[in-house]
């Protein structure tokens, strides 16, 4: 199954469009905020699983690889 990415989800969710660009503060606001109208949504483990790498990758460290649940 391929996955789509993190523009594509978040497009899909119910957060502001001034979030929608992919920055390090539009992350960090993501990662405490997109839960709370987006938790049901079908996407939300991988969008949430997109923003850490994210902010991994900009601190220098190797991005984690995207475990589904069986």
């Amino acid at each position: 199954m391929n996955q789509p990415d993190l523009k594509t989800i978040l497009e899909s969710m119910d957060i502001p469009a001034s979030r929608l660009d992919i920055t390090p503060g539009n992350v960090s606001w993501l990662l405490r905020n997109l839960q709370v109208r987006n938790g049901e949504h079908p996407d939300i483990r991988l969008a949430m699983h997109h923003l850490r790498n994210f902010r991994r990758v900009a601190a220098g460290m190797n991005p984690k690889p995207f475990k589904t649940q069986d």
